[in-house]
């Protein structure tokens, strides 16, 4: 046999190997997806996180790549989606205090005027309410004296503003909706945030092919989990818009990786079910339209 001949078969049987390996993972992916279908038909609560269990059990699997079999069964599930859409909601919400209805803290001046203008368009009876400074604004919202407070998270200069997103953490708070607002001289812009409790879930009434933004974060020591994030979040249909890191004050061997994705309000419940399914210190930021 002459080296070309040899070289021949074992091209020849490199792809037999690839065509069974892809057999393979296909069958896999099928019979993961039954059994993922089987748990959510079967289970007699609606406690998620024990169905989601018994699913890792079962397949003995702590991979995020097969979790979207019993994530996308959940999300599939209508029995499951009240507790589900509870299970993954961005915040939680909570009763609105009397005389807080409406009312939107922020700084007076020209821009955060601008930014109100825009963003209470959305909100019922919106009334402004001027505060010293933005770690009031935020506070008045903590503390239920306002529903919302106005804050920029982002420039044309220097991205994520991330002195303004550490008042979202000391305070709870996360993003319901964005706006940008151009200089004077309109050579730059800055995204203002509507933040309150919670980002309100798509409603029922609103088409599930709603374009949105999901921000959230994660704490990870280096960046490794991002290959297997990113590719998940393809598979839920999402597109990468930032990814910013900064190391953890409290832990320098740590990093807050910040990540926002442009996806469907359907494939936004996915996408948080596997966060929050895989990641332990994912928290969400933000689940919002930009006007």
């Amino acid at each position: 046999m002459n080296d070309q001949d040899k070289l021949s078969i074992l091209l020849d049987n490199l792809k037999l190997c690839d065509a069974r390996s892809s057999r393979d993972a296909e069958q896999r992916s099928i019979m993961l997806s039954e059994i993922a279908k089987h748990l959510c038909i079967v289970s007699q609560d609606e406690d998620i996180s024990e169905i989601i269990a018994r699913f890792c059990e079962l397949t003995d699997s702590t991979k995020v790549s097969d979790g979207i079999a019993i994530c996308s069964a959940l999300v599939s599930e209508t029995r499951l989606l009240d507790a589900l859409r509870y299970t993954v909601s961005v915040g939680h919400e909570e009763s609105t205090p009397a005389g807080s209805h409406g009312k939107v803290a922020f700084t007076k001046n020209k821009y955060n005027e601008i930014a109100f203008e825009q963003l209470s368009k959305k909100i019922i009876g919106a009334k402004a309410h001027y505060t010293a400074s933005l770690s009031d604004a935020c506070e008045a919202v903590n503390d239920g004296e306002c529903e919302f407070c106005i804050i920029p998270v982002r420039n044309s200069h220097d991205g994520r503003l991330w002195g303004f997103y550490s008042l979202l953490d000391r305070y709870g708070l996360k993003i319901c909706s964005i706006c940008s607002v151009e200089s004077l001289d309109s050579i730059s812009s800055t995204d203002y945030a509507l933040v309150g409790k919670y980002s309100p879930e798509p409603s029922k009434r609103q088409s599930a092919d709603l374009p949105l933004i999901f921000e959230f974060s994660v704490l990870a020591e280096d960046g490794e989990f991002l290959t297997d994030l990113l590719s998940v979040a393809r598979q839920c249909r999402a597109t990468l818009l930032y990814i910013d890191s900064r190391p953890v004050e409290y832990d320098i061997q740590s990093c807050r990786y910040i990540l926002s994705f442009y996806l469907k309000a359907s494939d936004s419940l996915l996408l948080r079910c596997l966060l929050a399914t895989y990641y332990d210190s994912y928290s969400p930021i933000g689940l919002y339209q930009k006007n």
